[in-house]
């Protein structure tokens, strides 16, 4: 191998053995990293980290499709304004130039943002690794203080970390958490079941495992609608449970619900809970799930039933025939399938219920923002729609 090729070598190998070589930062740690960042939407093509003269510095790694990470661009935007002096933030991308910038062109959330946002970035995400998004790291005078999810970047959370604030206790994001983590479920070959605290690191989770002749149930980080919801589904197929079939009749309805819109993390760390119970593999699939339904409620202090309840709701029923044509058509589609996707789009609608045989109608479909224009499409595929009151299953929730 002559000289040049040598160099070559070098040139092309010595990157990528920086870049494998990356070693995982955690809490604590010193960030030294001292190569050009490649951004866009800033003062020049590359930023130096060792240039961001801030006391703070947000690492907020996003992606294009992640829906939450764009919406909240405004907000961090205003914030970096709000604390230009101390604070940076950075949302750090992994994806091609083209890409980000075509998001930053053409997305609304994106108008005005003032941020630099990497793209491109390699050694970053092998500095923090994560598997979802947002994932936020907080770099406090060149140091690891904080991993979060997004919905920690709050003006008042900015203003405990630079008054020195003590932040030990905040909810940390761990995406790895189950992968290091020591199994504390008891070896014992005993039936048992138990409530445990809140779990900081780790996401919401539910398990199911077969012990030898035990079944083993673990929820990480549930709350008590969660919870009760993924167990009732194990047993009967749920319609998309909105608020309205959500009925909580409690002491304290803040442990079920965020009603000061603090950040979700916090309002988890506060509320969730963790719990695991095992019962005899011969016993009945529903009869365990309906035991283990009693066996948390009664540790929760808390009457639970899944049972039909009144609510107001729009019914979908047969109408007239007509031959409406619906502008902007869109294909045509089987009516449960479209109703369901309107509802988990449109949070304002209540439930919307379909008689009985209608279901599988296929029907052409049309834009809808509010209860005319969806009776409209429907009323043009022979259908109508109308505002009432009907029994229709909720989950309902008492305190002892």
């Amino acid at each position: 191998m002559n000289f040049l090729k040598v160099i070559a070598f070098l040139w092309i190998w010595i990157p990528c053995m920086v870049f494998g070589q990356v070693k995982p930062l955690k809490i604590g740690d010193t960030l030294d990293y001292n190569e050009p960042l490649s951004v866009i939407n800033w003062k020049d093509n590359t930023l130096m980290l060792d240039s961001v003269n801030k006391d703070l510095i947000i690492f907020d790694f996003f992606t294009t499709s992640c829906t939450s990470c764009i919406e909240a661009m405004p907000k961090n935007n205003k914030l970096q304004q709000r604390f230009a002096e101390r604070l940076q933030i950075i949302p750090v991308g992994i994806e091609s130039k083209e890409r980000i910038g075509q998001l930053l062109a053409e997305n609304r959330y994106m108008k005005d943002i003032k941020l630099p946002l990497v793209v491109e970035e390699k050694v970053l995400t092998k500095a923090f690794p994560h598997q979802g998004v947002p994932h936020v790291v907080w770099i406090f005078k060149g140091r690891v203080v904080a991993i979060t999810t997004g919905d920690m970047i709050a003006e008042e959370n900015i203003k405990d970390l630079l008054n020195g604030n003590d932040i030990k206790n905040w909810p940390m994001k761990d995406d790895f958490y189950y992968a290091h983590r020591a199994d504390s479920i008891s070896s014992s070959s005993g039936l048992y079941s138990r409530l445990l605290p809140y779990e900081n690191g780790a996401a919401l989770n539910y398990k199911v495992d077969t012990i030898g002749n035990q079944v083993r149930y673990r929820m990480t980080n549930a709350t008590a609608v969660s919870a009760f919801l993924y167990l009732y589904s194990q047993i009967k197929q749920l319609p998309l449970m909105k608020k309205e079939r959500i009925q909580l009749h409690v002491n304290n309805l803040y442990e079920f619900e965020n009603l000061d819109s603090i950040p979700e993390s916090i309002w988890m760390q506060k509320n969730a809970f963790s719990y695991e119970s095992t019962w005899p593999l011969l016993m009945d699939h529903k009869d365990r799930i309906l035991a283990v339904v009693k066996d948390l409620s009664n540790r929760l202090e808390l009457d639970v039933d899944l049972t039909p309840q009144k609510s107001s709701i729009w019914l979908v029923k047969s109408g007239k025939a007509r031959n409406d044509n619906l502008q902007n058509g869109k294909s045509p589609t089987d009516l449960k399938t479209w109703i369901t996707m309107l509802e988990i789009f449109n949070t304002s609608f209540p439930p919307i219920e379909i008689d009985n045989g209608l279901a599988d109608r296929v029907i052409n479909t049309d834009a809808v923002n509010d209860f005319e224009s969806l009776r409209k499409v429907l009323k043009g595929n022979g259908l109508d729609l109308k505002k009432t009151d009907r029994e229709i299953l909720s989950l309902v929730i008492r305190s002892q």
